[in-house]
């Protein structure tokens, strides 16, 4: 029943107490009263706002009759109106002072509305009549306490003892099989939660928590079928909204890497935007959820809405100022939009919240390097290092910084270290550092099962392209590099700047005549700050540009090995 629970937000909106006194014979003026009050004391849970004009019209014929009052209560906590359900709650009360179900809903809902006092009264005095009774709501109440004092065994034994006088009450299948659940009792759960359904299968809130449930043991695949009847039945609670992004969320790969998603994100492009429709339902409810607030974030990540996703996640820090996480993706937001300098202070205060972040440290080190700040950078990688000679991160960053100097023996080193430790990163820089120290053949041989296993990964062609080019197979290397840059703009387009990057760091790297060259000069001045806002047509002219300044590598020669 509603009123037995901590968040009666969360529980079925169905009738109190069986109906059996409505068959008295009405006077004849108020038969549409009468259908007013079959309607507003209805079981339908997904018509809310038809029942509460239902209610106002039965209570202007019945004032006297409590149950209106009680279900037009429910009906104002489900709009998260607390004082006007006080306030029924309070009407109802007077017709039915000793009413358990009446006390409790009332204390809930002064609870609810902030005041404390006003609860505690209401739940004292419902507890000296559970004291006296065996009635279905004593048990409930019973069962509740047990379970919020952590005696789950008392509280099942409790709920099993009730079933045995209540056998056809879902809501007591429904707490036992929750409880079943936190102790990851699986069949005994499912075997509660289709009993709660055979007995109520219209109730919204049963498949919404069977959903959940299903979740916390990881089986989204379970969970998402019962989502969606929840959603069906009863569309307003924000709750199975959230829960149903959340298991959209479960059901993608590798949720915590984008580099290994890459492999799979056209795959996974169709459940992205249900995943972020779900979650921006769920917050047009209730915009302080934060869960929703969270999974949104990163599904705007995925689609390459950065702007979006640091909104989202400067939102979710308003409530946790410190956390991780959040800081850590707004960064990663932050970077993609070029916000190097507000992304390096959020990056620096993961580290002093986490100082074994090794994201955060690999980003830092990254965005030094991007600020012009690269000897602090390679100071900050060797202090590091010291501390520990196997941290990718740190590794990573000495070797790029190694070979951006030309050094490119000891970026081998590096990058032959972080390939050990299976960092793809790494692998790919290494086998780079071999093409740049003209050991193609190895570098070939590197390669060749990276592309066998990913043959579409942009950075694994764009890799097998630069080879090609100082070996000077500029035939070979051009189409490739397009076939780079069209899996990029295939898979997640907002990551040709990144490319971008790469291959203008790389062009100044071996080919650096090109850069006075006033076809290239004239090229990269079209890549304005404007370039990295991600809309599709701005896209698309980066995708051009980025092909016609790869084509002038055909006319280029890479500097002689002694010049590097």
């Amino acid at each position: 029943m509603i009123w037995r629970y901590k968040n009666p937000l969360q529980q079925p909106t169905y009738l109190l107490l069986v109906i059996l006194g409505f068959s008295i014979a009405l006077p004849a003026q108020a038969r549409s009263a009468q259908e007013f009050r079959s309607i507003c004391l209805s079981t339908e849970p997904h018509k809310p706002a038809e029942q509460l004009q239902a209610c106002h019209q039965a209570l202007k014929a019945f004032p006297k009759e409590y149950r209106l009052w009680q279900r037009r209560a429910q009906l104002y906590i489900q709009k998260r109106d607390y004082a006007r359900a006080s306030q029924d709650l309070s009407e109802a009360l007077k017709l039915q002072p000793q009413n358990f179900d009446l006390l409790m809903a009332r204390a809930m809902s002064y609870q609810l509305a902030g005041k404390k006092k006003e609860a505690q009264v209401d739940a004292l005095a419902a507890k000296k009549i559970r004291a006296q009774s065996d009635s279905l709501a004593a048990l409930m109440l019973t069962g509740l306490e047990y379970t919020q004092q952590g005696r789950l065994n008392m509280a099942i034994e409790t709920y099993t003892q009730a079933l045995k006088k209540y056998p056809k009450e879902h809501e007591l299948y429904l707490a036992r099989g929750t409880l079943y659940a936190a102790l990851r009792k699986n069949f005994q759960f499912e075997a509660d939660f289709n009993q709660a359904l055979a007995l109520a299968p219209q109730v919204a809130s049963i498949y919404a928590r069977f959903g959940k449930n299903h979740n916390l043991f990881g089986e989204p695949e379970k969970a998402l079928p019962l989502l969606d009847k929840a959603i069906a039945l009863d569309s307003d609670p924000f709750e199975p909204w959230s829960d149903r992004g959340y298991t959209r969320f479960l059901l993608l790969s590798n949720p915590n890497s984008v580099d290994t998603m890459l492999l799979s994100l056209e795959h996974m492009q169709k459940e992205l935007s249900p995943m972020i429709h779900d979650f921006s339902e769920a917050l047009k409810r209730n915009p302080k959820d934060q869960r929703s607030l969270f999974g949104r974030a990163f599904g705007y990540g995925l689609v390459g809405k950065f702007a979006e996703q640091a909104l989202d996640y400067t939102m979710f820090l308003k409530e946790h100022p410190q956390h991780p996480d959040s800081l850590m993706g707004r960064a990663k937001a932050l970077t993609q939009l070029r916000k190097f300098t507000e992304a390096l202070e959020d990056i620096s205060l993961v580290l002093k919240l986490d100082p074994e972040y090794e994201d955060a440290l690999e980003y830092k080190l990254y965005l030094l390097s991007h600020l012009g700040q690269k000897d602090l950078a390679l100071k900050i990688a060797q202090v590091e290092l010291d501390k520990d000679p196997n941290l990718i991160p740190a590794l990573n960053t000495r070797g790029y910084l190694s070979f951006r100097k030309g050094a490119f023996a000891s970026a081998l080193q590096d990058f032959q270290h972080t390939k050990e430790l299976e960092s793809s990163q790494g692998t790919l820089m290494y086998i780079l550092s071999l093409g740049a120290l003209k050991q193609f053949s190895q570098a070939r041989q590197e390669l060749t099962p990276l592309l066998q296993a990913s043959p579409n990964d942009p950075y694994t062609l764009n890799t097998q392209a630069w080879i090609y080019t100082l070996e000077g197979k500029r035939d070979q290397a051009i189409p490739i590099f397009q076939q780079s840059l069209a899996q990029t703009q295939k898979q997640a387009p907002w990551l040709l700047d990144s490319l971008l990057d790469e291959d203008l760091e790389n062009i100044q790297q071996f080919y650096p005549q090109l850069t006075v060259d006033p076809r290239y000069t004239k090229l990269v001045q079209s890549l304005s700050p404007s370039a990295f806002i991600y809309d599709p047509l701005i896209l698309n002219k980066l995708y051009e540009t980025l092909i016609e300044l790869i084509s002038l590598l055909r006319v280029a020669e890479p500097l002689p090995q002694k010049q590097r």
